[in-house]
């Protein structure tokens, strides 16, 4: 039996024409929103007209554009690879551009940027960042063709210049709340820059706070380095000894020592270049003197 009421055409039909829905009360079809191609209610789309192509069928993030067809693709939704369908952005994105739901362009405050793969250029603290037109910072900028992805109202378009970030502005990146292992908080540009190779993990550009297993001697306060304080090393630094994985300064009268008194020395140093041994039968230990005692005679010097 026929039991729906063509409200548009006052005809009776076994299901409701496109473009219309049926209303459970009354038994009619009724004719969807201007937005919807086909629909389930009056506002709750099913498929998009071309003139509102993007559709969004659910929402976790933003549930009021649930069953909706968009002109342009809002802030925090991207668009799946060959669809008109949108999907949430990760959570932690502002703009994002796919395929991944974290390859955010932008982040929500209190988030960083975190880029997974170092680049040549990944850590550029270049303050200037690169010039971008209004299109070029867009992931999905206005086409005339249908098929490219369309500009968005408001969406993805959020400029990151001058945030001190040289990439290219689409290459997606991860948000962060906090910096992985193996990267710092730059604060000023809100990017969460790689450590140097050397460092496990760093509070700063070239300032370790853990060693990586390539570079697993720590050197922090060091008087014959002060320059390399809280970096990182594959070996033993001349002038240094290790105690477990710390490297400590050698007393001054040593150019190389095994431990940290004026004993320990195992070359000694030109201000002091003589080896003077405290036993006669014995080379070592020894002491590191200006010139040999009365009764010894000078057999080796270290330079």
């Amino acid at each position: 039996l026929k039991s729906e009421i063509d409200a548009v055409h006052g005809e009776c039909t076994d299901e409701c024409p496109a473009g219309t829905y049926l209303h459970s009360e009354s038994s009619h079809c009724r004719p969807c929103s201007d937005d919807c191609l086909a629909c389930s209610d009056f506002a709750a789309c099913i498929s998009c007209k071309d003139t509102k192509p993007y559709f969004i069928e659910i929402s976790t993030i933003k549930p009021q554009y649930n069953h909706t067809c968009q002109e342009k693709i809002p802030e925090g939704f991207y668009q799946v690879q060959d669809s008109f369908e949108l999907s949430d952005c990760h959570s932690s994105c502002q703009t994002c551009i796919g395929p991944e739901k974290t390859d955010c362009v932008s982040c929500l405050d209190e988030h960083y940027k975190y880029y997974p793969e170092k680049t040549e250029d990944s850590d550029s603290n270049d303050t200037d960042g690169v010039e971008k037109d209004e299109d070029s910072s867009n992931p999905n900028s206005d086409k005339d063709d249908k098929d490219s992805k369309s500009d968005q109202d408001g969406g993805n378009s959020k400029s990151d210049k001058d945030d001190g970030d040289s990439r290219p502005p689409l290459i997606p990146h991860q948000c962060e709340n906090k910096c992985p292992d193996g990267s710092f908080l730059d604060a000023t540009h809100k990017i969460c820059q790689h450590c140097d190779e050397m460092c496990a993990t760093c509070s700063e550009a070239g300032t370790c706070v853990a060693c990586s297993t390539l570079h697993p001697y720590f050197l922090s306060d060091s008087r014959r380095y002060p320059a390399k304080e809280n970096t990182c090393h594959s070996e033993v630094l001349g002038g240094t000894y290790a105690q477990e994985s710390k490297l400590l300064d050698c007393d001054h009268v040593c150019k190389t020592c095994s431990a940290g008194s004026d004993l320990d020395c195992t070359r000694c140093a030109t201000a002091k270049p003589y080896e003077q041994a405290l036993d006669d039968t014995s080379p070592s230990p020894f002491t590191c003197e200006e010139e040999c005692k009365v009764g010894y005679a000078t057999a080796s010097k270290n330079s």
